[in-house]
């Protein structure tokens, strides 16, 4: 992200390149915003799963189903989460920190490449 915003920074006379970095970098933190957000709500409605489930009138219902609601509550105790490796897990938080980690990078490339 950080080389695309130098490449839109120092291609102001090229006006074709400069549009396809702007689209490029556009696509870019729309696909990882998205893919970041629905993460985020992964882990939100997973978290719900267990008080959804205490909720239930699980005395009312079969042998069978109340057998499994321990289970189930067991495997709510850690919600749901889409790793990105050695990054963490994605999430809101994680593309805001890429984002403000982008921008110093970019920052700092700006100024090694104006000497």
């Amino acid at each position: 992200m950080c080389v695309l915003q130098l490449v839109f920074i120092s291609s102001s006379t090229d006006s074709a390149q400069s549009i396809r970095a702007i689209s490029f970098l556009g696509y870019v933190l729309i696909e990882f915003g998205t893919i970041c957000w629905i993460a985020t709500e992964l882990q939100v409605q997973s978290e719900k799963v267990g008080a959804a489930v205490l909720l239930t009138e699980y005395y009312n219902e079969s042998t069978k189903f109340q057998k499994n609601i321990p289970l189930i509550v067991m495997r709510t105790q850690r919600p749901v989460r889409l790793s990105a490796g050695p990054f963490g897990s994605l999430s809101l938080e994680l593309f805001t920190k890429v984002l403000n980690s982008a921008y110093s990078y970019f920052t700092i490339l700006r100024e090694v490449t104006r000497e």
